[in-house]
This record gives C-alpha cells, structure tokens and sequence, in this order.
C-alpha cells in the first residue's frame, strides 16, 4: 500500500512538473495557429498598403491590423517594420524610432535600418545638446556596427561645424573615416575644414569616395577634371 502511495505522489509531481514545463514553453513561443494568424494579418496589412490612399480609415486599420500581428507573433521583424513605416507616414517619429529599435535588435548589421532609426530618434529631440549626447552614446557604443557608428560620428562633427567649433568637427569627421574610411560626407568633412588642401588631398577625397561608390559617374566626372586640371590626362 505504502509502495502505491509513493508512486502515485511521484506520477502526480512529475505530471504537475510537466504541465509546468508545457506551459512556459506555450508561453515562451507562440503557438501555430497564432503565427498562422499573424502571417495572414500581415498579408491583409500590406494588401491595404496597396490599396487606394483614399480608402476610408486606411492609416488606422493598418495600424490595429499591425499591431495585432505585432502581438500575436512579437519576433517577427515585418510587423514591427510595417508600424514603423506607417509611423514615419503619419508624422510620429517617436513611435517610428521605437519600433525600429526592435527591428535593429534583430538585425544589428542592416544599415539602412540603423540610419532609418537613427534619423528618426534625432528628429524627436529639440536641441543640438540632445542630439549630442544621443549621437555620442550611439558613436561609443561598440554594439552598433562600425558603419552605423561612423554616420553618427559625421552627424555630430556637423552639428560642431555649424556651432563654429571647426577644430573639433575636424577631429570628429577624421574620427568617421577611422570607422569606415570611405563615408563620403566623412571625406567631404576633412577637405572642407582643412586651411588651404593642396590639390592632391582632393584627389584623394574623390578616389576615396570612388571606392565607397564605384558606380558614381558624377564623382568619376569631377575626379576625371581635377586630374585634368593637374595636366593627368590622355595627351
């Protein structure tokens, strides 16, 4: 009798410990039928995005259509994507940024996203001093790609520049080109704020943005009249 006790008590504890274990994982994923929902509220969202813009209330169902997607499966970047794009649409940069910075979570090394955010969480801000500290937390922060940190560091040696705080806008875009030697305005920034650039630093201005940008004839074109103008030519 005493046997069927003990064994019953370890059959209910190991049942309890399962149901326990079934249910964080039922809380940690989200289950089929709510990634099958929230794939199909996806395809109604961008449906309505290719709708006519004069369909009624068009903005608002995208929104409570992305956010219940966004709630039924909260990994999936395209929800978050989509409340971003219809933020950035309706004027909210605020809610654009926050949801971005999910998204850039996902994918740390998508650039064009990092810009997108980047852009978005400065125009939430409304003095240079805020954009400074925002912009020199992102620059020292190593998590963000080299890239991304570099088009921060070409934002802030502007926002030097157009205080008059020359030397340190010079030392700032030279900074950008020590993360990603080719960023154009980082290059256009040295040349800009140098006293007098001999025409050779020109040359290496363009042939560096070249490098960044091999298929850019209007820098193919002006490095090919510098080079010109320094009789480098075909005789």
């Amino acid at each position: 009798m005493r046997e069927m006790i003990v064994a019953a008590a370890l059959f209910c504890a190991a049942s309890v410990g399962a149901f326990a274990n079934a249910e964080a994982a039922t809380r940690a994923s989200p289950a089929q039928g709510d990634l099958l929902a929230a794939e199909s509220l996806r395809h109604s969202a961008a449906a309505l995005v290719n709708a006519p813009p004069d369909t009624p209330t068009r903005a608002a169902r995208l929104v409570v259509i992305a956010r219940f997607a966004e709630r039924l499966d909260p990994a999936h970047p395209e929800g978050r994507r989509l409340l971003a794009n219809i933020h950035e649409i309706q004027g909210k940069p605020a809610l654009a940024a926050e949801s971005l910075e999910v998204c850039l979570r996902q994918s740390p090394a998508d650039h064009a996203l990092g810009v997108r955010w980047l852009t978005d969480k400065l125009s939430t801000l409304d003095n240079a001093d805020q954009r400074i500290k925002l912009l020199r937390s992102v620059i020292d922060d190593e998590s963000f790609t080299p890239a991304l940190r570099a088009e921060a560091t070409v934002r802030y040696a502007a926002i030097l520049d157009r205080q008059g705080r020359k030397r340190l806008a010079l030392d700032a875009f030279r900074r950008a080109l020590m993360l990603t030697d080719d960023h154009p305005v980082g290059l256009r920034g040295v040349l800009a704020l140098q006293d007098k650039p001999p025409k050779a630093a020109r040359v290496r201005t363009l042939l560096g943005e070249l490098r960044g940008n091999p298929l850019s004839v209007d820098v193919a074109w002006e490095l090919a009249r510098v080079l010109n103008g320094l009789g480098l030519h075909e005789a």
